[in-house]
């Protein structure tokens, strides 16, 4: 992929930022995620793992 977008709320709403790799090159991300349904009341909640997000230099 070249970017994938992220919501901001610097400025108190949502704005989206594309983030990719400064010269444009391709890379990639991965992540984990659950989805299960509630037994009570029969709603679908989902959860996810990301990467620390913290500024790494390549």
């Amino acid at each position: 992929m070249e970017c994938f977008y992220e919501p901001n709320y610097v400025s108190g709403k949502a704005q989206r930022w594309a983030i990719g790799i400064a010269d444009g090159e391709p890379f990639c991300v991965a992540g984990l995620w659950c989805g299960w349904k509630e037994e009570e009341d029969g709603l679908t909640s989902r959860s996810r793992k990301s990467p620390s997000t913290r500024t790494r230099i390549l």
